[in-house]
């Protein structure tokens, strides 16, 4: 897999390999942010201190193939705003599901989808991968609208997929993407933002 440290998304949103630096961030992120990000991220609702955080980022930083996890930092205007990554990842197969979440001071930026997207072509192009998953909680309204405005289809529920801190099953939208179809969607999106530039 081609690895690339940074990816610009923008003037003011860059996409960094996570860094072993990054665990504070994380860790103030999630533990002063966890009933924002608990109901939807499982992690976050567990009470890890800083030196767990650092053994986290730290054995996923010391992958040498990223076999297992891939994780980028978001950062908006130099500011730590979220992480967008990949997780179970199957390299003999090419796929892998794709995971996101930003802090609630960065919401209704447009934050989540611009990085997902550039991330989602880095995945295809870069990284080489035939296949990618988002998993969405049934009842995050506002995550759902990432994987439908990138392109993705819904391929089923994954009936009570996921245990909220409340210990109530709730049910994972599934949504899927394979290279041909991004590789359409982009040749269209293209041709049409030629038209409309030549109108």
């Amino acid at each position: 897999m081609k690895q690339i440290t940074e990816i610009k998304c923008s003037d003011n949103l860059i996409l960094r390999l996570l860094q072993n630096s990054d665990a504070k961030d994380i860790y103030d992120a999630i533990s002063t942010q966890r009933s924002y990000l608990g109901p939807w991220l499982p992690f976050a609702s567990k009470e890890l201190s800083l030196k767990e955080t650092e053994v986290f980022v730290n054995n996923i930083t010391k992958q040498k193939e990223f076999n297992t996890e891939l994780l980028y930092v978001i950062l908006y205007k130099e500011k730590f705003a979220g992480l967008v990554g990949l997780k179970n990842i199957d390299p003999d197969h090419k796929k892998a599901e794709m995971g996101f979440w930003v802090k609630e001071d960065f919401q209704y930026l447009g934050i989540l989808t611009e990085a997902s997207s550039k991330f989602m072509e880095h995945s295809f192009k870069n990284l080489d991968f035939n296949r990618l998953t988002i998993k969405v909680s049934a009842m995050d309204f506002k995550a759902l609208n990432v994987p439908k405005k990138l392109g993705f289809e819904l391929e089923g529920t994954e009936r009570q997929g996921l245990l909220q801190v409340d210990d109530k099953f709730v049910d994972l939208q599934v949504y899927g993407m394979v290279k041909s179809e991004y590789q359409i969607k982009l040749m269209f999106y293209i041709r049409s933002t030629k038209l409309r530039n030549d109108i």
